[in-house]
């Protein structure tokens, strides 16, 4: 009789594939464990602020980060200006940065970036809407804050109306126009002529020392002087055509009027050079001259005159210094000193004197 063939136990088989399905389980759930351990590691914050950091800060471009954190300027200065101010301040040391305290919900993690000893900057990683494949939180860039001090300085000019001042080639408006201050001029102005306003310009907020020019109303440069406390005055530009023309006739009148007011000259040597029509013709035809010093003759030096000032079209002033001596014998000689400014109009083509003001 043949022997009966034995099968393999089934309890060995079904153990056999229980171990093999425990190790796969176990092999998969260590993939797992290590695919989640891997996001969550990925996930977190810090890396997205080392990102941050090496994009924006560890080679700091501050024109860049200006025009993040919307950095200001005056219009009178450029964005260059700016960036030089913010860069020279912060300096070149080398940068780092550093977490600090963010909100106690986790959601908003706060960074300060330093450059040496100047801390210049702050950044955030904020937690987002969305998360990875493991429910583990995305955190992205937050916000930029880029400190620096702002000790700005302001300039003021003073120049004749009418002409146009220039901060850094930049002509200001009446927006920066803060005074307007009228000459001894506009006091003897005829009716519809404007004397000489001086006005003054303020502009603040400027980083740097600015360059200041400015034209008189012929588009020619004025010079420009400074004050102790910094303020610029625009020179008047006087017309040198003017003075070429009138300078002789007008020191020749007033040689004469001072002649006259020592009673040594009759009104009628030099009042062909005044306007009949002015209360000034009056006052010097009944200009009292007998309590002048008694002289037996007189001379005149350092005659000068300048400062020939075109108001409007017929009306200009000038200003004549001169020195009158008077002598007379076994007395001291006498010292007159003239000092005035003349104003004179057109009058049927001939300019003639209508106003003075004795300095």
């Amino acid at each position: 009789m043949a022997a009966k063939k034995r099968g393999f136990p089934y309890f060995y088989t079904i153990l056999a594939l229980l171990l093999l399905i425990g190790i796969i389980a176990v092999a998969y759930g260590l993939t797992l464990l290590n695919r989640w351990m891997a996001d969550y590691e990925a996930s977190q914050p810090k890396y997205v602020a080392e990102r941050m950091f090496r994009e924006y800060f560890a080679d700091p471009d501050y024109a860049e980060l200006l025009r993040l954190t919307g950095g200001q300027h005056s219009e009178f200065e450029t964005y260059d200006d700016l960036v030089r101010y913010v860069s020279d301040q912060i300096g070149s040391g080398e940068t780092e940065y550093r977490g600090v305290t963010g909100d106690l919900s986790g959601d908003m993690l706060k960074y300060v970036v330093s450059a040496g000893d100047v801390r210049f900057a702050q950044f955030t990683v904020v937690k987002s809407d969305e998360v990875t494949e493991f429910g583990n939180p995305i955190y992205s860039y937050g916000d930029i804050q880029l400190f620096y001090m702002t000790d700005t300085v302001s300039v003021t000019v003073t120049a004749p109306a009418g002409a146009t001042v220039y901060i850094n080639g930049i002509a200001l408006d009446s927006g920066e126009l803060v005074s307007s201050a009228e000459t001894e001029s506009c006091s003897h102005m005829p009716d519809g002529v404007t004397g000489l306003v001086m006005n003054t310009y303020t502009v603040s907020g400027l980083l740097y020392d600015p360059e200041v020019e400015v034209t008189d109303r012929d588009g020619i440069a004025c010079e420009l002087t400074r004050g102790e406390d910094g303020a610029y005055t625009a020179a008047v530009n006087y017309s040198e055509e003017l003075k070429n023309e009138y300078a002789d006739m007008i020191i020749d009148f007033t040689e004469k009027y001072a002649a006259y007011t020592a009673a040594n000259l009759r009104f009628s040597a030099f009042s062909a050079r005044l306007d009949k029509s002015s209360e000034l013709y009056e006052q010097i035809r009944t200009l009292a001259t007998n309590t002048v010093f008694a002289n037996d003759g007189y001379k005149f030096v350092n005659q000068t005159a300048e400062e020939f000032y075109m108001y409007d079209e017929g009306v200009f002033s000038c200003h004549v210094k001169l020195t009158q001596i008077l002598w007379r014998a076994n007395r001291d000689d006498y010292y007159v000193y003239v000092d005035i400014v003349f104003y004179l109009h057109e009058i049927n083509g001939e300019y003639l004197i209508y106003s003075m003001d004795v300095q």
